[in-house]
C-alpha cells in the first residue's frame, strides 16, 4: 500500500475531529476520509484482511502523530480508543505517559506496517476468533484440570504437571485420564 501524505492525513484528522467534538469511531473516520477524493485516505481499501490492516495502521499512525503534535503545543489531548477517537482538553503530564504507551510505539514505527504480511494478519485474526468464538472450550479444559476462571497460566501449568505425575501410566495412573489432561492443556496453551 503506498503511503499517503502523512502530513496531509494529520491535518485532515485534526480538522475532522474538530468538526466532531463528540468524537468518531475508527470506521466512521475511514468512511469519511475514503469518500473524499482530496483525502489522504481517498478510496482506502478495506476489502481484504491485509488492506484493512494497512488502512487501519496508516490511520492510527496519523492519529498518534496528531496526538504528539497537540501535546507539543499543549493545545489538546487526543483520546485514541477502539470505540471513540476524541479531542479533549490538555492536562499537564499527559505527554510523559507516551513513553510507556506500547500502542503508540507500534503505530509510529512504519516498519511494523511494511513487515506485516497478509499471512501475519490472517494468523492474528484467526487466533482472535478461535479464542472468542468458543469460550466453552476453555471452560471445559479448565474443568478437566479441576480449575475455573479466573486463573493465570502459571497456575494452569503447575496444576497440569501435578496431574500428569498423578495419572501417568508409569506411576500406576490411567492412560485415558492422562490423554484428557494433555488435551485440556493443549487447548489452554492455544488460548493463552
Amino acid at each position: 500500500m503506498p503511503h499517503p501524505s502523512i502530513e496531509q492525513l494529520v491535518d485532515q484528522l485534526d480538522h475532522l475531529l474538530h468538526q466532531h467534538p463528540e468524537g468518531l469511531g475508527e470506521h466512521a473516520i475511514i468512511k469519511i476520509l475514503s469518500a473524499n477524493e482530496k483525502s489522504a485516505l481517498a478510496n482506502a481499501k478495506i476489502d481484504t484482511s491485509i488492506s484493512l490492516f494497512q488502512t487501519h495502521f496508516i490511520l492510527f499512525h496519523g492519529l498518534y502523530l496528531l496526538r504528539d503534535q497537540l501535546w507539543s503545543t499543549q493545545s489538546s489531548h487526543l483520546e485514541i480508543s477502539a470505540l471513540n477517537i476524541q479531542l479533549q482538553p490538555y492536562q499537564n503530564g499527559q505527554a510523559e505517559l507516551a513513553r510507556y504507551d506500547r500502542l503508540r510505539q507500534f503505530y509510529l514505527n512504519l516498519d511494523n506496517l511494511e513487515q506485516t504480511s497478509e499471512q501475519d494478519v490472517d494468523t492474528l485474526l484467526n487466533s482472535f476468533w478461535e479464542y472468542y468464538i468458543n469460550p466453552q472450550e476453555r471452560k471445559q479444559a479448565l474443568i478437566e484440570l479441576g480449575l475455573r476462571d479466573p486463573v493465570d497460566h502459571d497456575t494452569i501449568k503447575l496444576t497440569y504437571r501435578k496431574l500428569v505425575m498423578e495419572h501417568h501410566p508409569d506411576r500406576g495412573g490411567d492412560k485415558k485420564k492422562l490423554q484428557i489432561i494433555n488435551s485440556a492443556m493443549k487447548t489452554l496453551s492455544q488460548k493463552n
